[in-house]
């Protein structure tokens, strides 16, 4: 994201004409944007706004007294529910559920892709073809124009538009890094 602000300062200084940006761009910096946004950050941000409990205010569910519960338990009896819940179960209904750490490979594999179906047996002999870092990164913009009015039989989902947008960033920065090596290899012959 810094790169695209710099790349737009700089244009700026240098009088050039910028990309029109609308709306389907300005989506997607803002989804860049917020992806660098550090956890720590968030937190800190929140512990600011003080609408959260400090942490020796929390309640001990094992000190809440019989007098609560049983306030608590007239409470739910005024609501006239079909089938309500007893109050205790309500205090303690976190206790029922089975809590198992997952380790690094169950969590990539519960998020990751499955699969495909394995086809090594098939040896086909395929011409491999070089594409640039430029000509991808055109392509990708030529299907996300695409994209932006698609016909009306096609859909596609904000995670698959996201994941594009995605490469774009990464096919964006690896042509400026090259530009930028290849402007250092000059200066150093």
């Amino acid at each position: 994201m810094e790169d695209r602000i710099k790349e737009y300062e700089r244009a700026k200084e240098g009088n050039v004409m910028l990309k029109e940006v609308d709306i389907l761009d300005a989506i997607n910096f803002v989804n860049e944007a917020w992806t660098n946004v550090k956890s720590s950050t968030i937190i800190n941000c929140w512990r600011k706004t003080k609408i959260l409990p400090n942490t020796e205010e929390v309640v001990n569910l094992n000190q809440i007294s019989s007098v609560e519960i049983s306030e608590l338990q007239n409470s739910i009896d005024v609501l006239n529910l079909k089938d309500p819940i007893t109050a205790e179960r309500f205090i303690y209904i976190d206790d029922e559920v089975p809590i198992q750490e997952l380790t690094e490979e169950e969590i990539v594999k519960a998020v990751g892709p499955n699969p495909e179906v394995d086809n090594s047996d098939e040896e086909e002999e395929v011409e491999t073809i070089v594409i640039s870092d430029k000509e991808a990164l055109n392509s990708l913009e030529k299907v996300i124009q695409y994209l932006k009015s698609p016909p009306d039989d096609f859909t596609i989902s904000y995670q698959e538009l996201k994941s594009i947008n995605s490469l774009k960033s990464k096919i964006h920065k690896r042509v400026q890094d090259n530009t930028k090596q290849l402007t250092l290899d000059r200066f150093i012959s």
